[in-house]
């Protein structure tokens, strides 16, 4: 898990693989202040400049326990999922 996010940030050596033919998932948390500064420090390219406004919408404007999905780069097939919990004030 490490390496994967620690080469989020750096140049790839080869091109990314699924993983058993599938595509690999993982799974952060973030207070919702930090969750534009962290995609905006990956490496260029991972996500689509215009997803960055999708996320601030979806982070924005999100009900307790609502579920949003955002394309963040329709190139790569990267997606993510937002889910505002009920902890946030």
């Amino acid at each position: 898990m490490i390496r994967f996010l620690t080469n989020l940030f750096n140049a790839p050596a080869q091109q990314a693989q699924t993983v058993a033919g599938h595509a690999a998932e993982t799974s952060m948390n973030f207070d919702s202040e930090n969750v534009r500064p962290f995609l905006e420090g990956l490496r260029p390219g991972i996500i689509d400049p215009n997803a960055l406004a999708a996320v601030d919408g979806a982070v924005g404007g999100m009900a307790v326990n609502e579920t949003r999905n955002v394309v963040l780069n329709a190139q790569t097939g990267l997606n993510g999922v937002c889910y505002r919990d009920g902890t946030l004030t």
